[in-house]
């Protein structure tokens, strides 16, 4: 059995004279912690197997501080740029593979894989939506978040010659 563990402690910054004030800020993509763990394992001469997990900080992102409503329109109030963060993203992934030998000098393989093993469903991005009636005093705003990719199997089969 083979591995390997990686662990990277960062910080992304950026400053504009125009957004923030001129301040400093996070940028998008700063992500403070990101760990990776592999794991390879060979069972035989025909059968080998591996897992991934990563692990990542939630990207950074500006949400609304405040609500307004004016002339009908519901209109948001933005405070510091991206100080707010998105829950962390992780996922597990798993691969089995079979050695083939079509002829001597033909090889190829045969991959099975499952792609976020857990289901986990990642977010990329969110967005606000108003639920309710203004004139009822029913009005809620609801924060939904959009996920992609979620468990996906695949079987692939590589060929070398």
């Amino acid at each position: 059995m083979t591995g390997g563990i990686s662990y990277s402690l960062a910080r992304t910054e950026q400053r504009f004279d125009e957004i923030n004030h001129g301040l400093f800020y996070p940028a998008k993509y700063d992500r403070r912690h990101d760990i990776a763990i592999t794991l390879n394992k060979q069972f035989n001469a025909k059968w080998n197997g591996s897992a991934v997990f990563v692990f990542t900080s939630g990207n950074a992102f500006t949400m609304p501080v405040g609500r307004y409503i004016i002339q009908g329109n519901i209109v948001n109030q933005y405070g510091d740029v991206n100080q707010f963060r998105m829950p962390p993203y992780h996922r597990l992934d798993l691969s089995l593979t079979r050695s083939l030998m079509i002829r001597k000098k033909w090889k190829s393989e045969l991959n099975f894989s499952v792609f976020n093993v857990y289901n986990h469903a990642n977010p990329y991005f969110i967005y606000f939506e108003a639920v309710g009636e203004l004139e009822d005093y029913t009005l809620e705003i609801k924060a939904l978040k959009v996920t992609l990719f979620p468990v996906i199997p695949s079987i692939s089969w590589n060929f070398t010659f």
